[in-house]
C-alpha cells in the first residue's frame, strides 16, 4: 500500500512539473478556451446546444492533456513533427469551422435534410477538432520539455 501511495505522489509531482512548463500552461489554457467568452465571440459553438458543445470540447481537451501525459513514455513519432501536425490540423479545423461551413450553409441555402445534417456534423467535429488539436500541439511540446528536464536530472 505504501508503494502505491509513493507512486501516486510521484505521478502527481511529475504531472504538476509537466503542467508547470510554459507549453504545459498553454495546453491547459487551450483546454479552457471553449468556455472563454472571447473565443466564443470569434468561434461561437454550434447553435443548437452551445453549452453542451463548449463543455464537450473542454472535456476533450482535458482528455488529450491527461492521455498525452499518461502515454509520455510511448512516443514513437518525433515530438516536433507531432506538435506541428496537431497545430496544422487545428488550423485546418478552425478554417473549416469559421469560413467554409457558414459560407456553404448560407450561400447555397441548403434545404436537403441529409446534406444539412452532414454539414452540421462536420461543423461540430471541426469545432471539437480545433480545440483538441491545438491542445495536443501544446501538450506535445510540454511533454518534450518534461522529458528534457527529466533527462537533465
Amino acid at each position: 500500500m505504501n508503494q502505491k501511495l509513493n507512486q501516486l505522489l510521484q505521478d502527481c509531482q511529475d504531472f504538476f512539473s509537466f503542467i508547470g512548463s510554459l507549453y504545459g500552461i498553454c495546453g491547459a489554457l487551450t483546454s479552457l478556451f471553449p468556455l472563454s467568452g472571447k473565443v466564443a465571440q470569434f468561434m461561437p459553438p454550434p447553435p443548437h446546444h452551445p453549452k453542451l458543445f463548449s463543455l464537450t470540447a473542454t472535456l476533450l481537451c482535458l482528455f488529450v492533456t491527461l492521455s498525452s501525459f499518461v502515454h509520455r513514455d510511448r512516443r514513437n513519432i518525433s515530438i516536433a513533427e507531432n506538435s506541428w501536425n496537431n497545430f496544422l490540423r487545428g488550423l485546418a479545423c478552425m478554417l473549416v469551422y469559421t469560413l467554409v461551413s457558414p459560407f456553404v450553409l448560407r450561400e447555397f441555402n441548403i434545404q436537403d435534410g441529409v446534406l444539412k445534417l452532414f454539414l452540421e456534423v462536420i461543423k461540430i467535429l471541426t469545432y471539437w477538432g480545433t480545440f483538441g488539436f491545438f491542445t495536443g500541439a501544446f501538450v506535445t511540446l510540454a511533454i518534450a520539455e518534461y522529458i528534457r528536464k527529466s533527462n537533465l536530472k
